[in-house]
């Protein structure tokens, strides 16, 4: 037999003047770097495997669970669900209750609220009719205006009791907010802008005006005579 005839591989000078490019030599790799290599080559060799056939992830994934176990869950969830729905429908009873109750107390307030006010003044009637069924003469005269205070006294006591106050004294500035002035006389008696006489005090119930109060104010003397000569 004739043997193979084998290419033998051409001078270097000649590979130059054809145009051949060695191969760059590479440097020897540390430790390191060839742990690296044989790394990157595993993961090379592992994604050139061919996938996971349909009937192999079939085999790896777990059991599916049987009928009768989702059946038995499925009662299970409707048996909770009738539960929290018994209690939603008994909260709910309990509140519409809840919420028509003190809307009768509510009701049942402002209608009757005055109620404890009014119990206290018919006493103060009783006494005011009392006091006029006597007979009124000069000897018994001085004790029926005594009882008459004693009366007022009772009255004002009353209305204390439910955080009415009055305001308005003489000599006190005046103020729009809380006074009506009705007019105004030229005096010295107290300085000008100054209330100088009350004809109806003012009624507050705690903080708020009720009723302000009636009252003639003071001014300059002279300042009257000016402008009637204007």
């Amino acid at each position: 037999m004739k043997k193979p005839h084998l290419k033998k591989p051409l001078p270097r000078k000649m590979r130059k003047r054809a145009g051949f490019k060695p191969e760059p030599k590479k440097a020897p790799l540390k430790e390191g770097e060839k742990g690296l290599e044989e790394e990157s080559n595993t993961l090379n060799l592992s994604s050139q495997k061919k996938p996971f056939s349909a009937k192999a992830l079939k085999q790896a994934s777990p059991m599916a669970t049987p009928a009768p176990a989702i059946e038995a869950e499925k009662n299970d969830l409707i048996l909770k669900y009738e539960e929290l729905n018994k209690k939603y429908q008994f909260l709910l009873a309990e509140y519409s209750n809840y919420k028509k109750q003190s809307l009768k107390r509510e009701q049942s307030f402002r209608k009757y609220e005055g109620l404890h006010l009014i119990q206290n003044l018919i006493q103060v009637i009783d006494n005011f009719e009392m006091a006029l069924e006597q007979e009124v003469k000069p000897q018994n005269f001085e004790s029926f205006q005594k009882g008459v205070f004693m009366i007022q006294e009772s009255f004002k006591a009353t209305l204390k009791s439910y955080g009415v106050q009055t305001g308005g004294k003489k000599g006190e500035p005046f103020d729009p907010t809380f006074h009506n002035a009705l007019e105004s006389k030229a005096t010295e008696e107290v300085p000008p802008g100054h209330i100088l006489q009350v004809v109806k005090k003012a009624y507050f119930l705690h903080d708020k005006l009720i009723r302000p109060a009636e009252v003639i104010v003071s001014q300059k003397m002279g300042s009257h005579e000016n402008k009637q000569s204007e």
